[in-house]
């Protein structure tokens, strides 16, 4: 897994994929910190990889990647999700 730190803009429409799922920026959210520094938090979007309904998440804007996979409903906190392997081609 690529760990990646990355500035975000607004409308700069940015998509990642970890471990083949794919994960998108639907808005940027005004945050107060509790030292009352004013922020932003981006909102993203994916799907759960166990029950395949969508979920979003909050991340600061200024960040190291690292996604939640799963909804809450689905959650295993301390388990991996592990991709799912191709089929060769023959």
């Amino acid at each position: 897994m690529a760990i990646r730190t990355y500035p975000l803009t607004p409308g700069c429409g940015i998509q990642m994929k970890d471990i083949g799922q794919e994960y998108r920026v639907v808005g940027l959210v005004p945050y107060v910190r509790r030292d009352g520094t004013k922020t932003e938090l981006a909102l993203w979007v994916s799907h759960c990889p166990a029950c395949r309904q969508p979920f979003a998440f909050f991340t600061p804007t200024v960040t190291t990647f690292s996604p939640n996979r799963r909804c809450r409903r689905c959650a295993k906190p301390g388990r991996r999700v592990v991709a799912k392997k191709r089929k060769g081609i023959a």
